[in-house]
């Protein structure tokens, strides 16, 4: 997966659902500033925690690919 795709899907999730990082955070069980950092470009979260904000915003993981 592409970083920057998986970066726009979940700005783009956030948007829809009309959530902010801190809704993000609580239901997928993520640090916010590790969402801040890594949708910011300025840190890197492992696969595992990526596949968890994904499932949260129910994004299918497979059209990332």
């Amino acid at each position: 997966m592409e970083k920057e795709r998986i970066r726009q899907a979940i700005r783009t999730g956030c948007e829809r659902k009309d959530w902010s990082v801190m809704d993000l955070a609580s239901r997928s069980q993520v640090s916010p500033e590790a969402i801040r950092r890594f949708i910011s470009g300025r840190g890197e979260i492992s696969t595992r925690v990526i596949v968890r904000l994904l499932q949260a915003l129910g994004i299918d993981i497979k059209s990332l690919r």
